[in-house]
């Protein structure tokens, strides 16, 4: 037999458990109320994006040449159709060039001087796109492609000189990226891009010709949802 505080204590554990279990649930039903907020939120609204980062480009392939990292910036306007389409518009800042190995003798020997040269500084491309997305919780894949135009706004004079000044082109690619929801109006994201053009620079001859240059910008930033 239980004794009569034991039968007291056996029917308030009985009594608890149902309230625990519905608090239980009622938390499980509010996390999942938020979680579809914030994916509902980015399913049809239009949202603004920033991204700072750096990029880097196909250089000729003569020896003495080095890859540089240069500056990249994006800013992207985009409209969200249903749950896994997405279209818009980007403009970006990108920096192209590289270095060529230059050797120099002095009083105490051969030294090799790396000097700069330039594709676009900036760049600055102009593209529609259109991604592909795919929710997993908080998170928000893409992947898709773009096309658009490029012109080049400052280059240097003098013998550094590898693009005609104010050179123009169509550009295509694709990117893939990544993005956080932090809440229904904010995310952070992270996106990789690959883009071809082809921009008159000036070769060894001293002669103009087209030269197909792909670049490859990684940027970082910030999403806001309008509603």
């Amino acid at each position: 037999m239980l004794r009569p505080i034991n039968r007291i204590k056996l029917l308030g554990i009985l009594l608890f458990l149902p309230l625990l279990a519905n608090a239980q649930m009622d938390s499980f039903k509010s996390k999942t109320d938020r979680l579809q907020q914030k994916k509902h939120s980015f399913i049809n609204g239009c949202e603004i994006g920033i991204g700072i980062g750096l990029g880097s480009n196909t250089i000729p392939g003569d020896a003495g040449y080095k890859h540089k990292e240069e500056k990249a910036a994006s800013i992207r306007l985009a409209k969200n159709i249903g749950q896994h389409y997405q279209v818009g518009i980007e403009l970006s800042f990108v920096n192209m060039g590289y270095a060529k190995a230059e050797t120099w003798t002095g009083f105490r020997g051969t030294t090799v001087v790396y000097t700069e040269r330039i594709y676009g500084k900036p760049a600055i491309p102009v593209c529609l796109f259109s991604n592909y997305k795919f929710q997993a919780g908080y998170s928000i894949f893409y992947a898709g492609i773009a096309i658009g135009y490029m012109r080049t706004v400052i280059n240097y004079s003098g013998d550094e000189v590898r693009t005609e000044n104010n050179a123009s082109s169509i550009v295509a690619g694709g990117q893939i990226g990544y993005q956080y929801l932090l809440g229904r109006h904010f995310s952070i994201a992270a996106t990789a891009s690959l883009r071809y053009c082809n921009l008159r620079t000036l070769h060894e001859d001293n002669v103009y010709k087209s030269t197909p240059i792909f670049y490859y910008p990684v940027t970082v930033g910030a999403s806001y949802l309008i509603r």
